[in-house]
């Protein structure tokens, strides 16, 4: 029989996915009206990722295994062919021999009869001669060189006939030895191919059964698969409205330095920026003192908004410019980051902290402290994720660092 143990696994891995794990709703768009809501509930969205990544990950080892499992069906079934197509070959060369030996037994039989009559019209012809014995043949012969010779030639017939006789019968009970051998053999190889041909049968139904797992895995993968799509794209449509409200306040910011200057003039005073005194510039310091550009792993570019800068896991990030922290959380993608606000133009990210030294709302310098190197979020190893916002839009860093 085959053996069944690793389709059962794979059906009872299934089995744990689906009614073991708990099942996570489909996303629900929350409206959020804050940066805080926003980067709430993309954490929210976060965590809900995971978990469905999770379990993709062991319907994936699911499939894998019930595809293994596939190929070993295959391979089976094609020896199983092998040996069926051998078998019927045996048999057909069996069929042949089987032939050949009854062809010469049918011969040797009518060779036996043929000598058995003749040795009976013999016997019948010294019958009628009445009795030969040795007294008749001596009587009866003209000479004792007659009478020897005809004791002699009668010895020699019957004695020929008898090797003849013989030899004919040996032949037969050999030969019919060999047929019952062969055709012994021959039932043996029909067993051996009805058995096979069992296995086959057996093996193409694992098989069905098998590829309906594989697709089944493949619907649920899909379905997983679906969910974080969805997922991506509600956090996608967040970070759209997150933009949103950062170039709101970046307007609303240039619209009270507006103001700002205006009082200023009518009260003819000199106008101070109400952020760094850079009016809307910004004289961006290096994020990580000790690790310079030789240590910069990958630039802006290509689908990657910003500047990675490796580093030992710990180590100080510093503000590149002074402004206000306006976000300090956890994001999916970005992990333990750090937002800030440093005037109607500029805002700067960091990324990837493994913890952060500032809160929302606080103020910070140029060149403090705001968090360490670390490798949270969609991260591959220790670095600092660097990005620089210009009018709420992520700018390479390069023209503003050296």
């Amino acid at each position: 029989m085959i053996k069944k143990s690793k389709v059962f696994k794979a059906i009872m891995l299934l089995l744990a996915v689906i009614f073991i794990v708990p099942m996570i709703p489909s996303a629900v768009k929350t409206e959020a009206s804050t940066i805080e809501e926003i980067e709430a509930r993309q954490e929210e969205l976060a965590n809900q990722t995971a978990v469905l990544e999770e379990e993709m990950a062991a319907l994936r080892e699911d499939e894998s295994a019930a595809l293994e499992y596939q190929q070993l069906l295959e391979e089976k079934i094609l020896l199983t062919q092998e040996k069926i197509d051998t078998a019927r070959e045996n048999i057909k060369t069996l069929n042949a021999s089987i032939k050949v030996l009854e062809e010469k037994l049918d011969i040797s039989e009518a060779q036996y009869a043929d000598t058995m009559e003749l040795l009976k019209e013999r016997i019948r012809a010294l019958y009628m001669m009445g009795d030969v014995g040795t007294i008749e043949i001596l009587l009866n012969a003209s000479s004792l060189y007659d009478f020897s010779m005809k004791t002699e030639m009668i010895k020699s017939v019957t004695e020929h006939d008898k090797e003849l006789c013989d030899e004919i019968t040996a032949y037969m009970e050999a030969t019919e030895a060999d047929r019952a051998a062969l055709k012994a053999q021959k039932s043996e190889v029909a067993r051996l191919k009805k058995q096979y041909e069992a296995d086959q049968v057996e093996l193409e139904a694992l098989m069905a059964e098998n590829n309906a797992l594989i697709e089944e895995l493949k619907g649920k993968i899909g379905d997983k698969q679906g969910e974080i799509n969805k997922l991506a794209e509600e956090d996608a449509e967040l970070q759209a409205e997150l933009d949103r409200l950062l170039e709101e306040k970046r307007r609303q910011e240039e619209e009270e330095r507006k103001r700002q200057e205006e009082e200023a003039k009518k009260n003819e005073t000199v106008y101070i920026p109400p952020t760094d005194g850079t009016g809307g510039n910004a004289d961006f310091g290096w994020p990580l003192p000790g690790y310079g550009s030789s240590w910069v792993t990958c630039k802006f570019g290509g689908g990657h908004y910003g500047y990675d800068i490796a580093a030992p896991y710990g180590t100080p990030i510093v503000a590149a410019e002074s402004g206000e922290v306006l976000s300090a959380s956890y994001h999916w993608s970005w992990g333990n980051n750090v937002f800030i606000y440093h005037n109607g133009t500029y805002s700067t990210r960091y990324a990837h902290m493994s913890s952060m030294a500032v809160s929302p709302g606080e103020w910070v310098s140029k060149g403090q402290v705001i968090g360490y190197v670390g490798n949270t979020g969609y991260s591959f190893g220790n670095h600092l994720h660097f990005e620089v916002y210009k009018n709420g839009t992520r700018v390479d860093p390069e023209p503003y660092l050296w």
